[in-house]
């Protein structure tokens, strides 16, 4: 009897380990997934400045506003963007730096995606481990 309680306890440990760790694996996902949209916007950012170094001064483009809402504009110079850096400052730049500026952030997010998926990958491993331990307690 004395037995079969810790047998139980221990049943109810790993389950509430695996719940833990079902959890931490959804949140990863999910935090994985948004790095993953988050790259896939730099990266039109980027190819849309790639062509915008072929688009000639005083050339009618249409300019977001807000919530899809375009705006009919006159590009006056095609060659150095206003970079929002953070804090309400914008620096000026030329096309090609901001596109390095975007590639580092690329590659930023690629190693945080990585070190989650790691973390993932670590998390599914110790719950296989653990489902095994509560087979054997059944």
């Amino acid at each position: 009897m004395a037995e079969e309680d810790t047998s139980r306890k221990e049943l109810q440990k790993l389950y509430l380990q695996m719940q833990l760790m079902q959890q931490q694996s959804q949140q990863l996902q999910q935090q994985i997934q948004s790095i993953e949209q988050q790259v896939e916007e730099l990266e039109g950012v980027r190819d849309g400045l790639e062509r915008l170094k072929d688009v000639k001064p005083g050339t009618e483009i249409y300019v977001p506003f807000a919530g899809g809402v375009f705006i009919k504009a006159e590009l006056k110079d095609s060659e150095n963007l206003l970079l929002n850096v953070g804090a309400g400052t914008a620096v000026t730049k030329p096309i090609p730096d901001t596109i390095e500026t975007i590639n580092a952030q690329i590659a930023e997010m690629a190693g945080l995606r990585k070190q989650m998926a790691e973390q993932l990958d670590r998390i599914i491993a110790k719950a296989k481990e653990v489902e095994r331990n509560m087979e054997k307690l059944v």
